[in-house]
């Protein structure tokens, strides 16, 4: 059963670096976006519409699916004045209560956007732009970014209970 739940927690990464890979794609997109709206302005004196609501369009998706993988590399802000001098047994510990905590708020985020995207699609919102683009496709990445974000904390929540605990970290912490 611990080696299925190692292969779980791979597959989540996996997933999760695939999605990150993706979203390479979606900065590119954004930065041609901008870059030929700035040429547009200012070499040509003819702004784009449309280009500024597509450019927050794409920062959605990047940002709502690129926190998985930011948590998958660690690369959240967080304050760890403590967290470094603890014994690894209590880092551990604390590790996987903020894992908890994370999956506490992931879990309340994509149930509200859900019900705000469900209730989108039924109403047809769109935006208030010239454009009028629909808001679900928006409004879908919040609970998805959300789902994959909880994935990716339970993959760490397996990782972290599967190394030993009796380890020595290279810092010296037991």
């Amino acid at each position: 059963m611990r080696q299925n739940l190692k292969e779980l927690a791979e597959f989540i990464s996996k997933v999760n670096v695939y999605v990150a890979k993706a979203i390479c794609y979606v900065l590119m997109a954004m930065l041609f976006t901008i870059m030929y709206d700035v040429v547009m302005r200012y070499l040509v004196n003819a702004p784009s519409v449309w280009s500024n609501e597509i450019s927050q369009y794409l920062l959605v998706v990047i940002s709502m699916l690129g926190g998985a993988y930011c948590l998958k590399n660690d690369a959240h802000v967080r304050v760890d004045i403590l967290y470094h001098r603890l014994p690894n047994r209590y880092s551990k510990l604390v590790e996987i209560l903020n894992t908890i905590l994370i999956l506490i708020v992931v879990g309340s985020i994509a149930v509200k956007g859900s019900i705000l995207c469900y209730e989108a699609i039924l109403e047809g919102k769109r935006s208030n732009t010239m454009l009028g683009f629909p808001m679900f496709p928006s409004m879908v990445m919040v609970p998805v970014g959300a789902f994959l974000l909880g994935l990716q904390a339970i993959s760490n929540i397996i990782t972290c209970l599967a190394k030993r605990s009796d380890t020595i970290d290279p810092k010296g912490k037991h």
